[in-house]
């Protein structure tokens, strides 16, 4: 029994390590920084979405989509936006 926990802890791990991956190298495309003015604040949105956190809303939107046989692609963009807002709501109540 113990061995089965192991093995789902582990799977459970890879598959959101593989996730923040994604994510992050989504967001790194969505947020190129320019060489004009605009560089300090897409650098400052680019520390607010990229690199921190577990990336638990984008692993169950990707394993949600996953079920209705949604384009991983597709479903990585829409975890992306879901993570978007919630480190829009954690800068906004601060």
């Amino acid at each position: 029994m113990a061995d089965l926990a192991a093995a789902d802890t582990t799977l459970l791990g890879e598959t959101l390590a593989r996730i923040q991956r994604e994510v992050d190298a989504a967001f790194d495309g969505f947020l190129p920084v320019p060489d004009d003015a605009r560089a300090p604040l897409v650098e400052a949105m680019r520390y607010a979405a990229i690199g921190g956190g577990k990336r638990i809303r984008p692993l169950l939107t990707v394993a949600t989509a996953g079920l209705f046989i949604v384009d991983r692609e597709a479903a990585v963009r829409a975890g992306c936006a879901v993570e978007a807002i919630h480190a829009y709501s954690l800068i906004h109540d601060d």
